[in-house]
């Protein structure tokens, strides 16, 4: 999976928020992912990963349970915004995490690439699964046949 590091951090931020309305993301995990975008801003996108504790994120949310950051950043990472894995320096162990890169159509990036995972044929319409396209309920994968009327 790429990281962030050479994307722009405004797609990256564009990307999250058109799939946080499309994944109707809450409050809670739209202010831990904003944590940890914020983190990786103030490095300067130069870490693959950034260590944040469960009680730095909580400080920095307002949240005021552990379990809730840890059931949102496993929502996350579910969900695909997000890769963690645990690290441990001596006597302490730490969470790192890690931004799923978004395309410039808002689209999560894959394991091997980046390529956008739809298409459009020549009225404009997509080919495959378009979440947008779908939230918006004018596109069904049935519809798409040679030859079919597009009244909207």
């Amino acid at each position: 999976m790429k990281t962030t590091k050479k994307s722009p951090f405004i797609s990256q931020l564009t990307g999250f928020w058109l799939n946080r309305e499309l994944d109707k993301l809450g409050p809670i995990p739209t202010a831990i992912y904003m944590t940890i975008f914020f983190e990786f801003n103030r490095t300067f996108w130069r870490k693959k990963w950034v260590k944040l504790t469960i009680r730095a994120i909580m400080e920095k949310t307002c949240i005021g349970s552990t379990h809730t950051v840890q059931q949102n950043c496993r929502l996350l990472e579910e969900m695909g915004y997000i890769k963690m894995r645990l690290v441990r320096q001596g006597k302490f162990q730490f969470t790192e995490y890690r931004l799923t890169e978004f395309t410039r159509e808002g689209d999560l990036c894959g394991e091997d690439s980046c390529e956008p995972q739809y298409t459009f044929d020549s009225q404009g319409i997509p080919c495959s699964g378009h979440r947008a396209a779908e939230a918006d309920g004018w596109y069904a994968p049935g519809n798409i046949a040679a030859g079919r009327n597009t009244s909207a």
